[in-house]
């Protein structure tokens, strides 16, 4: 069996994605299957959001998009300096959605939610800070 390694009478077998704190690690050692995790489930909680965006008010849409989306991306985003741009690009893709669904309309701008606080985009800034949209 080249799947799986025996420790002492327990078969133990290889995989592929390890989680440790909720973020999961590729077996090449990349963010791939956790950014790509992390995606998906924002936009799931984005379409969840977006069935009822109507019926909140502005301040309301803030404080629950940051609460079930923009949290899910701060949680450990410090591991991610030095990951592909094509990554972040996509985390950024969940920022710009979040600001549209603030705004309710698509036609709107959304760069002054954006930077609303200290320029929330991934790029240029720091580990540490976090990605807040209100």
């Amino acid at each position: 069996m080249c799947c799986a390694i025996r420790v002492f009478s327990t078969l133990v077998l290889w995989s592929l994605t390890v989680r440790d704190l909720g973020v999961m690690l590729g077996s090449k050692l990349s963010f791939r299957p956790h950014v790509s995790q992390l995606v998906s489930r924002c936009f799931l909680q984005l379409r969840r959001i977006k069935s009822c965006v109507q019926a909140l008010s502005k301040d309301v849409r803030k404080r629950v998009v940051n609460s079930f989306v923009i949290s899910r991306v701060d949680y450990c985003n410090s591991l991610l300096a030095g990951v592909p741009r094509y990554q972040l690009d996509r985390l950024q893709s969940v920022i710009n959605t979040t600001a549209r669904l603030i705004v309710a309309n698509k036609y709107d701008h959304t760069k002054h939610v954006l930077q609303d606080r200290l320029n929330c985009g991934f790029p240029s800034r720091s580990a540490s800070s976090s990605s807040c949209v209100c």
